[in-house]
């Protein structure tokens, strides 16, 4: 169905639009009305007013908000205008004549018209006439600030989001105040500036306000504490010289690509029982790095309890229906992942110092390593969120030894060494209001590392002598911090490590030429540590 302008009224700046149960449709617009006993010119004034149409779009009537009365007293500036007998003409605009006036109709058919400029609320019937006018300026019981919607229920209630007093203020049909509820804030039930106001079919009244939620997920996954555990050669990273180069200037080296990146506002709509008791948030997420939909803008609800969002860039209104999940799904996830491997060959020589020019000893290294990391980024709520990393490493060393002059000496070695962590992070906004700030985190890492070292001479005919090292490491670390109040904040640390000294719990065995075991040795060792912290702010 299309409505348009035709016999009897003109669209000019049509803003607001209600339905009633009969399926008649309310516009508020505005007009020029001419002023009577005004000719050459004649004079006009423009005035809000309702245009009515049926269930099929036929024109019914217009209703005037404004003053339609005679002559000003008083000299008030008029613009020229042209009519539409295409005479000259003069107009008078008033202060607000065409600003926006939501609106409702309610079960019996009463139109109530929601005047923001002057923080009152208009009550007509269908004829036209002005029935009541109540609310005014203020913050006490049944006043307004600014508000910016209104809706009706299905007992002929009246629902109005006070935006400047951050809450929704409701009146019975005769506009007599009931309650209010919500207050200026962050947190569950609190408001900052709410503009949206809906009643569903059963009952409920669905809120929306302006606060927002800023979320970052910008995680390169090899960063970060690799743990006590990890053997040094393990860490290293095999760098190109210039990189190195650039590290010992102080500047960054480039990585092997951009790191992930996420940004997100979170946004919430609120829903309560007729009474204004909380019944439950729902928050949904606007991806601001996604090429169509980083400019998406919550609109408006519905009384069937769907979202309306605005895409500024592209003209388009989206819907989306309000549903509820058991587990999050897997598209509402953050999540990055990468992987590396490098290789790195040394090949070198040495001349022991005698007078002819060949190499007394040769020795070659290869070294191979590769690493992968999985991150994961869950916001549970607009207060509370869950991390989660995962990082293995895998090392390859392999060195070789030559001595010409002493075959017996010719030596292989293999090392290969694994490393893995799992961490979560668990955080939660206790109040996330500016000047009372307060949050919580509990954050819990598992390491678990293996190292496996095997040498052995190579020329076996000339000698057995072989060496066999292996070792283990674990740890764990638990933290919880609590904000006590915006300046008290008290953490526990526990720790255990094992081991601690060394990068792994070793133990060697070593072998003759003859092959015999000529030498064993353990090393073992671990610590716990538990540390409580208070920390308060003066």
């Amino acid at each position: 169905m299309e409505i348009k302008g035709g016999e009897g009224f003109l669209f000019n700046h049509p803003r607001h639009i209600a339905v009633d149960q009969r399926g008649r449709i309310y516009i508020t617009d505005w007009r020029a009305v001419h002023i009577a006993e005004t000719e050459n010119p004649k004079l006009y004034k423009f005035i809000p007013c309702i245009h009515i149409f049926g269930a099929e779009g036929r024109f019914l009537k217009t209703i005037d908000i404004g003053d339609t009365r005679g002559k000003p007293q008083t000299v008030v500036p008029a613009t020229a205008i042209v009519d539409q007998e295409g005479r000259y003409a003069l107009a008078i605009k008033p202060k607000g004549w065409n600003r926006a006036l939501p609106l409702t109709v309610s079960p019996q058919g009463e139109i109530f018209v929601l005047d923001s400029l002057y923080h009152r609320i208009l009550k007509f019937n269908l004829q036209g006439e002005k029935l009541l006018q109540f609310a005014s300026y203020g913050s006490g019981p049944g006043q307004l600030d600014s508000p910016e919607d209104i809706c009706s229920d299905g007992e002929g209630y009246i629902y109005v989001a006070d935006t400047g007093n951050h809450r929704i203020v409701k009146f019975d049909s005769n506009g007599e105040f009931v309650l209010s509820f919500g207050r200026k804030g962050l947190g569950d039930g609190e408001f900052i500036g709410p503009f949206a106001v809906v009643t569903t079919h059963s009952g409920r009244v669905l809120v929306a306000d302006r606060a927002e939620f800023e979320r970052r997920f910008e995680d390169h996954p090899f960063t970060g504490n690799k743990g006590r555990a990890t053997p040094r050669w393990l860490e290293e990273d095999l760098l190109p010289q210039e990189e190195r180069e650039l590290e010992q200037q102080g500047e960054e080296p480039e990585e092997a690509g951009p790191p992930p990146k996420y940004l997100k506002v979170l946004r919430k709509v609120q829903i309560f029982s007729h009474a204004g008791r909380l019944l439950e948030k729902v928050v949904f997420k606007i991806d601001k790095t996604h090429p169509e939909l980083h400019d998406l803008d919550l609109l408006a609800l519905d009384p069937l309890g769907r979202v309306y969002l605005r895409d500024q860039d592209r003209y388009v209104i989206r819907r989306y229906a309000i549903v509820s999940y058991l587990v999050p799904r897997w598209s509402d996830v953050d999540k990055a992942y990468a992987a590396r491997t490098a290789t790195d060959k040394l090949r070198f020589q040495e001349d022991l110092g005698d007078l002819d020019t060949i190499a007394d000893e040769q020795q070659s290294r290869k070294h191979l390593s590769a690493k992968q990391a999985f991150s994961l980024n869950y916001d549970l709520s607009d207060r509370s969120r869950l991390l989660l990393k995962v990082l293995n490493s895998y090392a390859r060393r392999k060195d070789r030894l030559w001595d010409f002059d002493n075959p017996a000496n010719n030596y292989d070695m293999v090392e290969k060494g694994t490393d893995s962590s799992v961490g979560m992070k668990f955080q939660y906004v206790v109040d996330p209001n500016l000047y009372s700030y307060r949050q919580m985190s509990v954050s819990v890492q598992g390491l678990a590392g293996y190292t496996d070292y095997r040498g052995r001479a190579t020329e076996e005919q000339l000698s057995l002598r072989h060496t066999q090292r292996s070792g283990d490491a674990r740890a764990l670390h638990l933290v919880t911090e609590y904000d006590l109040s915006p300046d008290a904040t008290i953490r526990f640390t526990y720790r255990y490590i094992q081991p601690d000294q060394t990068t792994r719990n070793f133990k060697t065995y070593l072998y003759d030429p003859e092959g015999h075991l000529y030498y064993a040795e353990r090393h073992w060792n671990r610590r716990e540590l538990f540390v409580g912290e208070l920390m308060v702010k003066f």
